[in-house]
C-alpha cells in the first residue's frame, strides 16, 4: 500500500472519530511520519508510540515535538509493553505493518485482546498489514510474493534484492483476512471492516468494543 493511499484512507477514518479530540496509540510507530501527516492539524490530547528502534523513536520525538502534544515514546516489543497501559484510555489505535512480524496466531490474538482492553468504548483501531489468501500456506504466499517482487523490484541490484527477500522470508507471517476478522471478534471488537485491499496489503477498521467475559 503506497504512502499516499495509506495517508488518504487513514484521514477518512480519522475524520469520522467521535469525540474530535484524539488520544493515540501507535504500535510500531517508527519515526511517526504517518501520524504527523494525518494528525498535525487535529486536536490530539495524548500520543503513545511504541517501537523497537531507538533511532526511529529519536526521529519521532524530533518530528512531534513542534506539535506541542503530550508525547510518550516507549522502546520495546509492544507485545510486552501493552499490558502495562491503562484500560479504556485510548480512542485511536494504529498498527501499521508491524503485526505480521509475530510468527504465531496466538501472539497476535493476545495483542488484539490488549488493544481491545486499552480502547475506549467508542474507540477505533486501524490495522494495516500484509495478508495471505484464504487457505494459502505461508510457503505459497512466499512463492507468490517472490514472483511479484521479481517483476516489480527491478530497480534493486541483485544483492539488495536478496537482502529484501531474506528479511521477508525471515520476518513476514501474514494471516488471512477472515482469520484477522475472527481474531478481532474474539478480542471483543464490535465490527471489523476491510476498507482497502490489493493482492498483498489490507487496511482494516476495527470498531468499538463489546463486553468480554
Amino acid at each position: 500500500m503506497k504512502h499516499q493511499e495509506l495517508e488518504c484512507e487513514l484521514s477518512l477514518v480519522v475524520d469520522q472519530l467521535q469525540p474530535s479530540e484524539v488520544s493515540i496509540l501507535d504500535l510500531g510507530c517508527g519515526d511517526a511520519w504517518l501520524i504527523e501527516r494525518v494528525f498535525r492539524d487535529r486536536l490530539v490530547s495524548r500520543f503513545i508510540g511504541i517501537d523497537l528502534s531507538e533511532p526511529a523513536l529519536d526521529k519521532a520525538d524530533d518530528r512531534l515535538k513542534p506539535l506541542g502534544w503530550d508525547v510518550e515514546l516507549l522502546h520495546g516489543n509492544y507485545e510486552e509493553v501493552l499490558p502495562a497501559l491503562e484500560s479504556n484510555s485510548i480512542n485511536f489505535l494504529l498498527a501499521s505493518y508491524s503485526m505480521h512480524h509475530f510468527s504465531d496466531s496466538e501472539t497476535k490474538q493476545r495483542i488484539l485482546n490488549e488493544c481491545r482492553r486499552i480502547l475506549t468504548e467508542e474507540g477505533v483501531m486501524v490495522l494495516v498489514d500484509i495478508y495471505c489468501r484464504e487457505k494459502e500456506s505461508r510457503e505459497d504466499y512466499m512463492l507468490r510474493f517472490d514472483d511479484f517482487a521479481k517483476r516489480e523490484y527491478t530497480v534493486l541490484e541483485p544483492d539488495d534484492f536478496e537482502i529484501v527477500m531474506e528479511h521477508i522470508n525471515g520476518y513476514d507471517f501474514p494471516e488471512s483476512l477472515s482469520m484477522l476478522g475472527s481474531m478481532a471478534e474474539r478480542a471483543g471488537f464490535r465490527s471489523s471492516t476491510c476498507l482497502f485491499s490489493d493482492d498483498f496489503h489490507a487496511f482494516l477498521r476495527l470498531d468499538g468494543v463489546t463486553s468480554v467475559s
